[in-house]
């Protein structure tokens, strides 16, 4: 219940901080262009850079699912294309959920539909912002677990660890960076 109201907690102060920039996505506001022209524009949200852990909570999904589509824990690594999580399908399994339980069930009931159990997700009104499409991934530790977590490993079982420590042995060693003469498959932590 903690996680729960903490993430409510993160909705309610983003809500109140980004207001006056959903009042200009609705209505427009007129902004200064770089030659100090005034054009009437308009704030769209577009991308919202987190790491994974918040992208969830963003969402409003559970830890086992994905913040940016209907994939669940059973679905990961499948070859099936899964389809977006929506923010409307979101708000209405939400709006459905509170209309049909007593606001005691409401994170038990959520946790049915993958969800985290914030009702008020402060994107709810923002003019077309659908977590799907505005939810960037960080890249720093997005690429950096991809290539360790996933492309190395890949490589590695493909060739085996000798032949991957000798090819990066025979890298040459540039100024300013790391050179990896005994190779990497015995590096027990890797860091960006």
């Amino acid at each position: 219940m903690r996680r729960v109201l903490a993430d409510r907690l993160l909705h309610q102060c983003i809500d109140l901080v980004v207001e006056p920039l959903k009042q200009a996505a609705h209505l427009g506001i007129m902004m200064s262009d770089p030659q100090g022209f005034s054009r009437y524009c308009f704030t769209p949200l577009v991308a919202y850079v987190v790491d994974t852990p918040e992208e969830l909570v963003i969402a409003c999904a559970t830890m086992n699912s994905l913040p940016v589509t209907m994939a669940t824990r059973k679905d990961f690594g499948d070859p099936i294309r899964h389809p977006p999580r929506n923010g409307s399908s979101t708000l209405a399994n939400i709006t459905a959920i509170i209309a049909s339980i007593s606001p005691s069930d409401l994170v038990a009931a959520c946790k049915r539909y993958n969800l985290n159990g914030v009702d008020l997700l402060f994107w709810r009104n923002w003019l077309a912002a659908n977590p799907s499409s505005f939810l960037t991934p960080e890249l720093l530790h997005h690429l950096h677990k991809m290539f360790w977590g996933h492309n190395c490993l890949w490589c590695t079982l493909v060739v085996g660890s000798q032949e991957i420590d000798f090819h990066f042995a025979l890298l040459q060693v540039c100024t300013g960076y790391h050179a990896f003469k005994e190779g990497i498959s015995t590096l027990k932590q890797a860091t960006g």
